[in-house]
This record gives C-alpha cells, sequence and structure tokens, in this order.
C-alpha cells in the first residue's frame, strides 16, 4: 500500500502537482526497514532540490544517500535514484562523485535507460600536473639529523 501511495505521488511530482505531492508525501510514515524506503527518500530529495522558496540540492543529497544506503539494489526506482545523486553531485560540481554514480549505474543497471542518460552527462576531468619542487633548499634540513 505504501508504495502504491508513493507511486500516485511521483506522478503528481512529475506532473508539476507540488502541493498535492507534499500533502501525500507528509503523511505517510515509512521507516527504513520499509521496501519503499529509498522511494519515499527519492521523492523527499525531489521536493527539497525544486523547493519554489528555498531550494536545497544539500538537502536532496542527504535524502538520496539515505534513499541509496537504505535501498536495495533490486528497486525498480533504484537507478532512477543513482541517476538524480549523481545530477545532484554534478549541480555542486562535486565531478568525482557524479561520475564515479554514473559508472555504478552503467555497471549495475546496464540495460536500464538511466545507465544511458548517465554516460552523457559524465564530465571530463583533467589531472593538473604537479611542478617537481627543487631540492636544493631541503639539503640544510637534512643537518639536523646527524645531531
Amino acid at each position: 500500500a505504501d508504495e502504491f501511495k508513493l507511486w500516485g505521488t511521483y506522478c503528481d511530482i512529475v506532473l508539476g502537482q507540488r502541493n498535492s505531492a507534499e500533502i501525500y508525501l507528509g503523511a505517510l510514515k515509512i521507516d527504513r526497514q520499509n521496501g519503499a524506503f529509498s522511494l519515499y527518500k527519492m521523492l523527499q530529495g525531489d521536493l527539497r532540490q525544486t523547493d519554489p522558496k528555498k531550494p536545497s540540492v544539500a538537502d536532496a543529497l542527504d535524502a538520496y544517500s539515505e534513499g541509496i544506503v537504505f535501498g536495495k539494489v533490486a528497486s525498480d526506482w533504484m537507478p532512477e535514484l543513482l541517476f538524480k545523486t549523481g545530477m545532484a553531485y554534478k549541480t555542486v560540481k562535486n565531478f568525482n562523485a557524479s561520475n564515479e554514480i554514473f559508472a555504478q549505474i552503467k555497471a549495475m543497471y546496464p540495460e536500464s535507460p538511466f545507465a544511458a542518460k548517465g554516460e552523457k552527462e559524465v564530465v571530463k576531468i583533467e589531472k593538473k600536473v604537479v611542478s617537481e619542487m627543487s631540492h636544493d633548499d631541503d639539503d640544510e634540513d637534512d643537518d639536523d639529523d646527524d645531531e
């Protein structure tokens, strides 16, 4: 029954019916042992990230992350939850995290449309070249070892 209510709330969010989504989601009490907990957290994250008064990607990431940690890999919505998490990381410019999540989707759910979507979102990260420091200045510090 909880999953059915959550899917109705999901549809409200997709259709832009935020008020009814908030009401339905607020009325549900779903604990971590419930198989639909990760879907519940995904929807909470969606509402937090798109809040017209105070949108918060950080709050969305908290909800998404909790959903992933306590979710089941086999849940139908897990690829989407991972994708949304990757996109939230990309929004805050944490490209290492977003790329890692997109790679996980591809590895774990290769047939999911979110695997292909994630592949398109990967950010190429250029590694900075660290210049070699001169070791001439370090010679003076080595004299202390002889005492």
